[in-house]
């Protein structure tokens, strides 16, 4: 028998990881050599407004050649999250880091949500036919995203 705990954590990601250190750094441009984990920490440094110790940081998904993938960086302490998040605005204003943005680590499905929610907003804003079908985003008869 399923208990009512059990239901509500169904498709919500019930692992039990620990993502209050984490964030998520999109728009690194892919690399083979270790510099794009320089970017990241100027990145997070340049939000901060101060010297933040990552512990780690490494890329989320397959490498496809075309598409940058999200870095996933874990911070040495939940403050040092706090004063990267707050700061990310920062980042539009800064040479080199326009078209990087900088979020709180969240589970696999509330990103693919927001995702496909930006999509969807984006494409209504182009004025192009939308469509949702069983979790399948279709822009203009084409699809372009699933959850």
């Amino acid at each position: 028998m399923v208990t009512d705990a059990q239901r509500s954590n169904v498709g919500r990601g019930s692992d039990n990881v620990d993502r209050t250190r984490n964030v998520m750094v999109f728009g690194i441009d892919e690399s083979r050599d270790s510099g794009w984990r320089d970017t990241v920490s100027h990145a997070i440094n340049t939000a901060a407004g101060i010297y933040i110790l990552i512990e780690d940081a490494f890329r989320i998904g397959r490498a496809t050649g075309s598409v940058k993938r999200p870095v996933l960086v874990k911070l040495k302490s939940v403050w040092d999250r706090r004063a990267v998040v707050s700061g990310s605005w920062k980042l539009a204003s800064s040479a080199g880091f326009e078209r990087i943005f900088i979020n709180a680590d969240e589970p696999p499905e509330v990103r693919n949500c927001k995702t496909m929610d930006r999509l969807k907003r984006q494409a209504i804003s182009e004025r192009k036919e939308v469509a949702v079908v069983d979790g399948i985003l279709n822009i203009d008869h084409v699809n372009v995203f699933s959850l």
